[in-house]
């Protein structure tokens, strides 16, 4: 793929520059300002693709317009879909969480230290923008650790209780829909809003950016982390 973006930067420049960059397996995703520069993306890829014949499939968009163009190809368009792993409403164009990797690995067989930590590994959270939740399954793991719990040991009455409560919570991440556009263009007037806290079990911080628009003004979530406390 890198020789065909060579081979064809003249020919195709917009697509070839991003093939080399945008490219990550065997997935590809970018974006643009508005629904014609999109749509000329999406016109140059496939033309260049096609010099391999290397189809493209599964198409994804927040473009209505070039939905609709897809639509009088034939294309099934999927309202929800994932990009990189990541759940995303393209109607709405925000991205969310699905609990079901989570729950469905919790809800097998009995509780122990080993399924929690399995199922808390499933938790897939980039940029952290659900780690506040995370952060209390990793909490009941360490404490199963603090009270020396072997790894295939039922879970203590109040650790059981804690995991149990936590995994019925998990499916309101449905209704949790975060905007994928941080809303910031290259001319607008920003400014990034950082927020840390700390309890004696774990400290995290938050990052924000506040843009400034003519029609008015946007704060979206960026990015979290998270660390649980130190035992000493």
């Amino acid at each position: 793929m890198q020789q065909l973006a060579t081979t064809h930067k003249d020919t195709f420049p917009t697509a070839a520059t991003l093939v080399d960059r945008s490219t990550f397996m065997d997935d590809f995703v970018a974006g643009a300002e508005d629904d014609n520069a999109v749509i000329a993306i999406y016109y140059q890829l496939t033309a260049l693709m096609q010099k391999y014949s290397f189809p493209m499939g599964k198409w994804a968009s927040n473009s209505e317009l070039l939905r609709n163009i897809w639509k009088v190809g034939g294309l099934e368009i999927k309202p929800i879909t994932q990009v990189l792993g990541v759940s995303w409403d393209i109607t709405r164009d925000t991205i969310f969480t699905d609990h079901r990797d989570v729950t469905d690995k919790a809800h097998e067989g009995p509780s122990t230290k080993r399924q929690l930590l399995q199922a808390t590994s499933r938790f897939y959270v980039p940029m952290g923008v659900m780690s506040q939740v995370l952060i209390t399954g990793k909490l009941i793991f360490q404490n199963s650790w603090c009270k020396g719990v072997g790894w295939d040991e039922l879970l203590p009455d109040d650790l059981g209780t804690r995991w149990s409560n936590w995994v019925k919570l998990l499916p309101d991440l449905l209704d949790i829909h975060i905007p994928r556009w941080v809303g910031a263009r290259g001319k607008d007037n920003c400014q990034i809003h950082v927020f840390c806290d700390a309890s004696e079990g774990a400290y995290g911080a938050v990052l924000y950016i506040r843009s400034t628009h003519r029609t008015g003004t946007l704060a979206r979530i960026v990015c979290s982390k998270n660390r649980l406390a130190p035992l000493k």
